[in-house]
């Protein structure tokens, strides 16, 4: 199994995904246009040709902090898990935050979410964890489809 960021000139990895790395299916242009922003990364965790597992971030900038990497999204294949694919997606995109001068990482996960908070916890985070409470608005326009 190797680790591997994704570029522009290699979309076509992500036509080989593994179940339960993803929510959906990929959609080309959403994975494009999310690639073609410089302050986006995605790390894939392939083995034999399958995207077994995959982590998106976003290097995020506020006005009154230095910049951070809002980890996106995780996820494991179901036929992978339990392996350290996780833990070595983290663990690079960790480093990859390091190294492009992020100050620190976060993450959310839901509150029964066990696998995600026991593997965030394995990298002992400085943060506490609390009780996050999400809201989401459907902003897409009647008749359109996102």
């Amino acid at each position: 199994m190797g680790v591997r960021i994704v570029r522009l000139e290699r979309l076509e990895q992500l036509e080989t995904v593994a179940e339960g790395v993803f929510d959906g299916p990929v959609r080309a242009e959403f994975a494009s246009a999310f690639i073609d922003c410089p302050r986006h990364v995605m790390f894939l965790a392939v083995a034999e040709d399958v995207v077994a597992g995959m982590i998106s971030g976003v290097e995020y900038f506020h006005p009154d902090k230095p910049a951070q990497m809002w980890i996106n999204e995780l996820g494991v294949g179901d036929a992978y898990r339990r392996r350290g694919i996780g833990r070595a997606l983290l663990t690079t995109l960790l480093d990859h935050a390091r190294q492009t001068g992020c100050r620190s990482a976060f993450v959310v996960t839901e509150g029964d979410n066990g696998p995600a908070r026991n593997l965030y916890a394995t990298l002992e985070p400085q943060g506490t964890e609390a009780e996050a409470v999400f809201f989401e608005w459907t902003l897409a326009a009647s008749g359109q489809q996102g």
